[in-house]
């Protein structure tokens, strides 16, 4: 699988409340402006889906799951949308407490270094490791993308190359108008 990848990309801050005003349908749209609207949700939502499928490389901490699996509501409970037995699992033989911020486990258990299907497989049997995975449960529509990637590695992997190449262009910067992290995950 070969897609392209732009270099430094820089990153920006963004309001994301006004952004969301912006692109909120307003009450005055046309029906057939509505069903474009809808339809360009339907292609974020599809591409959204298939470039989670990178959760299917790599390792977590038991810290980003430990909400789920000791306290989810606040009351001592696990949530509801994890399938009890590997929740069972993950407490016994990987995060023993609420507290573990150390111990890595793999977000698509058995093939954590490879890219395949793997963790979409993990996502339907309600396995997967974080709340956006089970998220993917929750619609019909979501479940029904899901469905059509798991026919197929190749359309997968294509899929997965050009979701990659289109995000890389979203909102490119150039010279001092943001930043080329060194740690994606955090300001410089």
């Amino acid at each position: 699988m070969c897609y392209q990848v732009l270099k430094k990309k820089v990153t920006t801050y963004v309001n994301v409340v006004s952004k969301f005003k912006t692109d909120m349908v307003r009450c005055t749209c046309l029906l057939s402006e509505v069903w474009v609207i809808q339809l360009f949700d339907l292609i974020i939502i599809t591409k959204t889906i298939i470039l989670s499928g990178a959760h299917t490389i790599g390792v977590s901490h038991c810290s980003t799951i430990s909400t789920r699996l000791y306290n989810f509501t606040g009351k001592g409970d696990q949530d509801p949308d994890l399938d009890s037995e590997y929740a069972k699992n993950l407490k016994a033989f990987k995060c023993k407490n609420i507290n573990d911020q150390t111990t890595l486990i793999e977000m698509d258990p058995g093939s954590r270094n490879t890219f395949d299907l793997g963790y979409f497989k993990q996502v339907v049997k309600r396995r997967g490791l974080f709340q956006s995975d089970a998220a993917l449960l929750k619609s019909s529509t979501t479940r029904s993308i899901l469905a059509q990637h798991l026919q197929s590695n190749e359309k997968f992997f294509t899929e997965f190359g050009r979701s990659m190449e289109k995000m890389g262009r979203i909102n490119v910067k150039i010279g001092t108008e943001g930043e080329i992290r060194k740690h994606c995950a955090f300001v410089n």
